[in-house]
């Protein structure tokens, strides 16, 4: 059976706490992903940001939209940009602290489970807390589709 190790991919983009959420926003508009594990000064992994932290933080008292509406929303490069206030906010302040993550020996259902119950794209996967590899969405779905061939 597959383990995390087996889904995951090597890219370990992260961004600092530290960091202002301007610059994260560029960071995955870049990277094209919708999220990245937030690390301290030790490379340890202290939480996760994702396009919905920022776009959120960046536009106080945004209403919430029932899921039926469709909303056309400009990049978040753009967002970034023309939001002044986004400057100065801090990632560590809008990071998600209750962090999903698993260890490289968890296995293919643990992970499906983790992230299919709990709505997660991107899943960190760490040794000794700090980030080896990241396991997406499509890593799972890539992973049905052999299982189903063999």
């Amino acid at each position: 059976m597959k383990k995390a190790k087996d889904l995951m991919n090597n890219d370990l983009t992260s961004i600092g706490g530290g960091s202002f959420l301007s610059d994260a926003a560029f960071l995955l508009s870049d990277k094209g992903i919708s999220g990245a594990p937030v690390t301290d000064d030790q490379s340890r992994v202290i939480g996760f940001v994702s396009e919905k932290d920022i776009v959120e933080a960046s536009l106080p008292g945004f209403v919430k939209i029932p899921h039926n509406d469709a909303v056309i929303m400009p990049s978040l490069s753009r967002i970034m940009g023309g939001t002044e206030n986004s400057r100065n906010m801090k990632v560590e302040e809008f990071m998600s602290k209750d962090l999903f993550y698993v260890s490289e020996s968890a296995t293919f259902y643990e992970v499906a489970e983790l992230m299919m119950n709990s709505r997660i794209r991107r899943l960190p996967v760490l040794r000794n807390g700090r980030l080896v590899g990241v396991i997406e969405r499509g890593s799972l779905l890539k992973a049905v589709m052999e299982m189903n061939r063999a």
